[in-house]
């Protein structure tokens, strides 16, 4: 399987070049995201934005406890600021996962193997570093086989 375009990973790089075939600013720290704990799941059905690369970025993230849940940014998934129809109440952020349109590489696997592809991105440091051709190639495929071992144990 090669690894996902570089327009479905505005922030990572795609594989075999050293850097984005994107003009883009300096990443820059988000206030919305935590590194090491949010992983880049696609972009929120329900933005305002009208071209989906304007659209409001969705996190998965793995609480504390260890429950799954999808958060939006007000934030593009290259890091763009955008405010549209952001949702303004204490909490708002973490919205329904029907509402997630998902990156090219995640549109295949159920919500399962999604909340496991988000376990093993939190966990290695490769994924944390932006170097997430090969590594986003990688935790897909351990995800599918994580929960299909899950699925034949029980």
């Amino acid at each position: 399987m090669g690894s996902p375009p570089s327009i479905s990973t505005p922030r990572g790089r795609p594989r075999g070049s050293g850097a984005s075939s994107r003009p883009s600013t300096p990443a820059k720290e988000s206030k919305y995201v935590i590194k090491g704990r949010d992983v880049l799941i696609g972009y929120w059905k329900d933005s305002s934005e009208p071209d989906p690369i304007n659209k409001h970025a969705m996190y998965g993230v793995i609480q504390a406890h260890g429950v799954f849940r999808v958060k939006v940014v007000p934030e593009t998934r290259d890091g763009r600021y955008t405010e549209g129809n952001y949702p303004a109440l204490h909490g708002g952020c973490w919205v329904n996962y029907d509402t997630c349109v998902f990156e090219k590489y995640l549109k295949d696997l159920v919500r399962t193997e999604v909340e496991e592809y988000c376990r093993i991105c939190t966990s290695d440091p490769d994924y944390n570093d932006g170097i997430q051709g090969p590594v986003i190639d990688r935790a897909v495929q351990e995800a599918k086989r994580i929960v299909a071992i899950k699925a034949a144990a029980e």
